[in-house]
């Protein structure tokens, strides 16, 4: 384990243990990557890599998010996504209650951990952060299979509370060898064979593939084009010119001809006779070049492969995939990487509450990746259950919403006024005032305040959408009488309105359940709101009429 106490400079960096500033330098100054690539080289890099003998390919790995523009844009554009989501430390399911109290220390102890802990670059430690950079580093093993990280555990004292931090470097995959099915650690740079790595004192993140030998080959390609691409251009981009004449070589009157060429090839302008001609010389091509249909061709493929579909803006042109299934891969890889990453930072979990309380960890780092397809149906789900007094738990609710937990004294919204239940429509005491007014009223001015709310989920609701006009002008009468309710100025004009539409509704309602898409659209949303009120209300008596 490497440890070191860090309570005299707790927002410090721990040093790596096992990268010297000498080694530092050393590899700094032999970081050579090949990037004019062809395929005898990149199959050489491939088959050593495949061997265990990592530190080739892994620096042509590290150089093309860096040379290539695509795959400038589109890599990051990967590991970035799950690093800009925020996390939570969940206690584990189906705790006792008399082992929650427990898991509730496990939960502060992981969250002072990963609030507090710092990433750093062993070659770089101008590079330094928190979690997100730390979470961008891990995504570094989609593309050549592994990110290594040194680990440095800070313990600290809290509030007199023992906790625990750490520093992760991150360590260049050309350090290491894999031989031997294992990583190890190569101390000298040319190396063959490295030292075995404690568990401890290592983080490795391993993804189930290595995007960047892919990437590498479409760039290959890419290169090749570019290169025969430019040289036919230097060759051809300007035409030739052919001077003819009728005079015998070397005569006057060649010579005059020749003048003229040379003349035109730089002022595009001469003067011959008439018997004479200057004609341009292209070469054939053009259009049919193979060139620009090569590079084309790779920059998708390159895109492809980093974020499962084509980024929005080569999607107006060729045989694009379109951004909507773009969007719809990114959301799956994010949540694969999610994951990856959550298994691999549970090492460093286990290894902080063994050291803190001396068992197994009761909780654990998620990742809340919100389901964007699924955001309005569940909002809309969420808002049933709780209209109608069902239990919703508010950490399913933000986990499928996508939305973590307030930080310790944080400013939180608050429900507006207006929308407040019994508030009459955003009127303050109106609710109180018509029931003062007549008592047997109240529960049918409950209900149409909710059929109010109800009356904007309807026009939200997905089941309208495919509503054709003439539907929703059956529907019309019916919800601009509820509308009407809205505008009711004093509680006597609210109950009057209340009663009208009460004895109207089965006439205003017929429309409706004739059809029977609308009616399930209206059952949907703002039936239940309403007729359920209706339903419970008492009837006033001749004397309250």
């Amino acid at each position: 384990m490497s440890t070191e106490s860090n309570t005299a400079n707790p927002s410090g960096a721990a040093p790596s243990v096992h990268i010297t500033p000498e080694m530092v330098k050393s590899y700094r100054r032999s970081r050579l990557a090949r990037l004019r690539l062809t395929p005898e080289v990149l199959s050489r890099q491939l088959e050593q890599f495949d061997a265990g003998s990592l530190r080739e390919f892994a620096l042509t790995a590290d150089a093309l998010p860096r040379r290539d523009d695509r795959i400038a844009v589109a890599w990051p554009k990967r590991c970035k996504a799950v690093s800009r989501r925020g996390y939570v430390i969940q206690i584990n399911d189906g705790l006792e209650d008399a082992t929650k109290a427990r898991a509730e220390l496990h939960q502060a102890a992981l969250k002072y951990a990963y609030d507090n802990c710092t990433a750093a670059h062993a070659l770089d430690l101008n590079k330094r952060g928190g979690w997100r950079l730390l979470a961008r580093q891990m995504m570094e093993a989609l593309g050549v299979q592994y990110a290594v990280h040194e680990l440095v555990f800070q313990p600290r004292l809290v509030d007199g509370r023992p906790q625990m931090t750490f520093t992760a470097h991150h360590v260049p995959l050309w350090f290491f060898e894999n031989s031997t099915g294992r990583l190890r650690f190569l101390r000298e740079q040319y190396a063959l064979e490295g030292q075995p790595m404690a568990d401890n004192e290592w983080l490795v993140t391993v993804a189930d593939e290595a995007l960047m030998q892919p990437l590498a080959i479409a760039r290959c390609f890419k290169q090749m084009s570019l290169v025969d691409w430019l040289a036919y251009s230097e060759k051809f981009g300007m035409p030739g010119l052919l001077g003819k004449t009728g005079a015998q070589k070397d005569s006057p009157a060649w010579a005059a001809m020749q003048e003229a060429v040379a003349d035109f090839g730089q002022e595009w302008a001469a003067v011959c006779s008439t018997n004479d001609t200057i004609d341009l010389v292209e070469a054939a091509g053009g259009q049919n070049m193979p060139y620009p249909t090569l590079v084309d061709r790779m920059d998708r493929a390159i895109v492809s492969i980093c974020v499962g579909g084509d980024l929005s803006t080569m999607s107006q042109q060729g045989d694009a995939v379109g951004a909507l299934p773009q969007a719809e891969a990114a959301e799956a890889f994010e949540e694969d990487d999610a994951l990856m990453i959550e298994e691999s930072v549970r090492q460093i979990s286990r290894f902080i509450i063994r050291e803190l309380f001396d068992e197994e960890p009761l909780a654990y780092l998620q990742i809340v990746i919100p389901k964007a397809k699924d955001a309005t149906v569940t909002k809309a789900k969420i808002e049933i259950l709780v209209d109608r007094g069902v239990p919703v738990g508010a950490d399913w609710a933000r986990q499928e919403l996508g939305v973590p937990a307030p930080a310790d004294g944080e400013a939180v919204l608050q429900a507006s006024a207006a929308a407040a239940p019994g508030s009459g429509f955003g009127v303050p005491g109106f609710g109180t005032q018509l029931s003062a007014l007549n008592p047997q009223l109240s529960s049918t001015f409950a209900a149409a305040n909710a059929a109010e709310g109800a009356l904007g989920t309807l026009f939200r609701d997905r089941a309208l959408v495919a509503l054709s006009d003439a539907q929703r002008e059956r529907a019309a009468p019916l919800l601009e009488r509820v509308a009407a309710l809205k505008r009711a100025d004093t509680p006597a004009a609210y109950a009057a309105a209340l009663r009208k539409l009460q004895a109207d509704l089965p006439k205003l309602a017929a429309p409706i359940l004739a059809d029977p898409v609308l009616a399930k659209a209206i059952e949907l949303t703002l039936g239940p709101a309403f007729a359920s009120g209706l339903a419970s209300a008492s009837t006033p008596n001749a004397t309250q009429r």
